[in-house]
């Protein structure tokens, strides 16, 4: 199968950069940037930094689209999990997702708190 991968992530590059710069095309440079991380890790591995990207955008997009931000975490988590079954050995992957992990307990007990007073 052949692909380019270098267009790929250029692609990728200048989606993540015009949804960066808002405006009424976000979601629509979001899912195009999602949808060139699927093309590309269908062609080949990606790197643990590009899988990273890859979850924040597709939380992104999905935060955009639903405004449910719980959704959105548990699915950025859930894309680093398949991430470190690629890479296991992988530091700042694992790093990036315990980070991810202790920032979502810390909103919940913060959510819970507010909610009991």
């Amino acid at each position: 199968m052949s692909y380019d991968y270098n267009g790929l992530v250029s692609q990728i590059t200048s989606s993540r950069r015009l949804a960066a710069e808002g405006g009424e095309e976000k979601i629509n440079h979001l899912q195009q940037a999602v949808d060139s991380f699927s093309d590309l890790s269908a062609k080949c591995p990606m790197t643990p930094l590009l899988w990273m990207q890859y979850s924040a955008d597709t939380a992104e997009l999905l935060e955009e689209l639903t405004q449910d931000s719980a959704g959105a975490m548990e699915t950025r988590l859930q894309i680093l999990e398949l991430a470190l079954a690629e890479f296991p050995g992988s530091a700042i992957l694992h790093v990036h997702y315990l980070q991810l992990l202790s920032n979502e307990d810390k909103i919940r007990s913060e959510e819970h708190t507010s909610e009991l007073q």
